[in-house]
């Protein structure tokens, strides 16, 4: 992708991460976001329809990153640790408040990330991809309960629960 792409996609993203600790992401208009990122409205059409694909596509590359991580350390083995990948997703959320936010009220794009990067992983058998995304859905449903019922706990002990659950579930 090109240079001046990535940097006007981070001006934006910035600026909706900004503003969306003053308002929900939904009352962000598409020109307060311009005139704060510094962004012509016409580029910011040309990559997005609303400023809630700002949120889905950031929520989109971390799922790969995250998933990516989790495949190519074949975590399905037993002797590989999920801890180092799963809290690094708990500190991503932590620090983006829009993701956070978006999370807390609705978990399907999560899911359905995790769902869409599954099925088009070819090396996974159609029982590991129901297994893999049986797990996803209990962790993103663990992240959002503990985003809205128990902030002061922290991702270290968040990520040492998950990893024992998932450990549990994935050398049955």
């Amino acid at each position: 992708m090109d240079a001046r792409i990535i940097k006007t996609k981070a001006r934006l993203t910035a600026a909706l991460s900004t503003l969306a600790g003053r308002k929900p992401i939904d009352k962000i208009t598409v020109c307060e976001l311009c005139a704060l990122a510094d962004v012509n409205r016409t580029t910011f059409y040309k990559y997005y329809t609303t400023p809630r694909d700002i949120v889905q596509e950031s929520l989109n590359l971390l799922m790969k990153d995250l998933l990516t991580r989790i495949t190519n350390d074949r975590i399905a083995n037993s002797d590989v640790d999920p801890y180092p990948t799963v809290l690094h997703g708990c500190k991503l959320f932590l620090s983006d408040e829009a993701l956070t936010r978006d999370l807390i009220n609705d978990i399907s794009p999560l899911l359905e990330v995790m769902e869409n990067f599954f099925c088009s992983v070819s090396t996974l058998t159609p029982k590991q991809v129901r297994m893999l995304m049986y797990v996803s859905g209990g962790c993103a449903s663990y992240l959002r309960f503990w985003l809205m019922n128990e902030p002061e706990r922290t991702p270290e002990e968040i990520s040492e629960e998950i990893t024992r659950y998932v450990k549990l579930m994935i050398t049955k």
